[in-house]
């Protein structure tokens, strides 16, 4: 899901007729941590992330085939980090 953000952040970039010069990813229903984990690696080509966690921790999860589990993530920092990670 997050090279799926990372594909349509591309096709917004190089769009021929208008290319975006200001992106920013909002990830709702679900999406927050596809949104946080796409706009920390891709940096300054995003101009800002907003994620509607609703309450949403790694550390919550209890089964590891959850369409959000990652293995680690709890380990290195959970939701806190990637939000820290978004900081611009």
């Amino acid at each position: 899901r997050v090279h799926d953000a990372f594909t349509m952040v591309a096709m917004m970039q190089n769009h021929d007729k208008w290319p975006a010069k200001d992106i920013e990813i909002i990830g709702t229903d679900g999406a927050a941590p596809v949104a946080l984990v796409a706009g920390a690696l891709l940096g300054n080509a995003v101009s800002n992330v907003k994620a509607e966690l609703n309450g949403f921790r790694f550390a919550n999860l209890t089964n590891f085939w959850d369409v959000n589990f990652v293995p680690g993530a709890v380990k290195y920092g959970d939701v806190e980090t990637l939000v820290r990670l978004n900081k611009r």
